[in-house]
């Protein structure tokens, strides 16, 4: 069965994205295939809390958002590591956001 979570603050810095981070990593650490989108465009932080390195610019959840690619395109899988209890028998998938200023002023200039 399929559930959808969303997590929403009217302002920065309350922890959404260390929060979705988290969560998405216990689930997919019991056996859950999880997928998490990075929605926070002016601050986008869960690929570096997901320890995504090195975004090519053209493969961001932002630029899907432009129209510049396709959504599978921008799907990261992320590796799961056995820490403690959580094994790695799920899968986590990620969308983040890029943090690119150029394209950030372009989403607020331009709307979606």
């Amino acid at each position: 069965m399929t559930h959808i979570v969303s997590m929403y603050s009217y302002r920065g810095g309350t922890g959404r994205s260390t929060t979705a981070a988290n969560v998405a990593r216990l689930l997919a650490g019991r056996g859950a295939r999880v997928a998490v989108v990075d929605t926070a465009l002016q601050q986008p932080a869960l690929h570096s809390l997901l320890g995504i390195d090195r975004l090519p610019e053209w493969t961001t959840f932002t630029d899907y958002l432009l129209g510049r690619c396709a959504l599978w395109d921008v799907v990261r899988e992320v590796p799961l590591q056995a820490s403690g209890q959580l094994g790695t028998e799920g899968r986590l998938f990620a969308l983040p956001a890029c943090n690119l200023p150029y394209k950030i002023e372009i989403i607020k200039n331009r709307g979606y």
